[in-house]
């Protein structure tokens, strides 16, 4: 199962605050037009405001009980979180697929890579998977700019100085 990271993030927020927008929105110190633009895919979470988000579940699921998850017996479940395009990856091999014992892990549990078993915990994946596309991007404008001043012309039509 793919998982969007932002919209299960914001999603599992939102379930925290009752489904009060403006409670999230408050608490994330922006307005709740720009929350509703991120839930609905029409503008992207800065990574900054997404690593909030992920502290603040991580923080109400770390202080919350362990429940049983109402999955069977021995259940695994096989996942993969994209974000922009972008894989979470093993931090020891690369690989994209992770191993949980729910369907819905909290921020807080430690899931497996299916390739080399190496432990990661969910919420942490997701903060290096949104660094990562912040460099991704990053690293983008900058190529762009540089082949831009290369050839002594500018996106806007001016000149390179």
């Amino acid at each position: 199962m793919q998982q969007d990271v932002y919209a299960s993030t914001l999603c599992r927020a939102l379930e925290l605050h009752d489904g009060v927008i403006y409670a999230l929105a408050s608490e994330l110190r922006c307005p709740d037009a720009t929350l509703r633009r991120w839930m609905a895919g029409a503008a992207m979470m800065p990574a900054r405001a997404f690593k909030k988000l992920v502290n603040l579940v991580m923080d109400y699921e770390a202080g919350q009980a362990a429940t049983p998850a109402p999955e069977l017996a021995g259940f695994k479940a096989s996942l993969s979180f994209r974000a922009a395009g972008l894989f979470a990856q093993c931090p020891n091999c690369g690989a994209t697929a992770f191993v949980a014992e729910t369907s819905a892990p909290r921020l807080t549990d430690r899931l497996s890579c299916s390739s080399c078993a190496e432990p990661v915990v969910h919420g942490e994946l997701l903060v290096a998977l949104v660094d990562g596309l912040r460099a991704r991007m990053q690293a983008r404008t900058h190529d762009h700019e540089t082949a831009g001043a290369a050839t002594g012309k500018l996106e806007d039509g001016g000149a390179a100085l």
